[in-house]
């Protein structure tokens, strides 16, 4: 598998791999703790469920962004973190949509990304891909 190091230069190329995948680990870490805080001071579970799921959206955002990925593929959000409600130990379940099987190459950038993606979040990572053939046959309706 790959490094940390190796994962995050795959999924964000033109960024300093070390300094990248330390910023946006703090950036998460950092947000975290704003969280609890805000939470231990006005007890509000709900907001801080939702601005948890608005943290990991920004920085899944980011990267989804910066990753060298075909446009064809789509990144979603499910489980809690699908329904805006991400509680703060929970695992982040993904699924990426892609219109066929991935060749080798693709493959490989995915699983890249995706060891990135656990070096972030912690080994809090569930990832899914699942794939559609787009060419449906055509049927006559008389």
């Amino acid at each position: 598998g790959a490094t940390p190091t190796e994962a995050q230069s795959a999924l964000m190329p033109s960024a300093p791999s070390v300094a990248s995948a330390a910023c946006a680990r703090e950036q998460l870490q950092a947000g975290r703790r704003e969280l609890r805080q805000r939470y231990s001071a006005d007890g509000n579970a709900l907001h801080m469920l939702r601005q948890h799921r608005l943290l990991v959206d920004r920085i899944l955002k980011s990267l989804w962004t910066q990753a060298d990925l075909p446009g064809s593929l789509a990144l979603a959000g499910v489980g809690g973190y699908g329904r805006g409600e991400l509680f703060p130990y929970s695992d982040v379940d993904l699924l990426v949509l892609l219109p066929n099987e991935p060749d080798a190459g693709l493959k490989g950038k995915l699983e890249a990304s995706y060891a990135f993606g656990l070096y972030l979040f912690n080994n809090q990572l569930i990832l899914t891909m699942r794939w559609i053939n787009l060419n449906v046959a055509k049927t006559n309706h008389f």
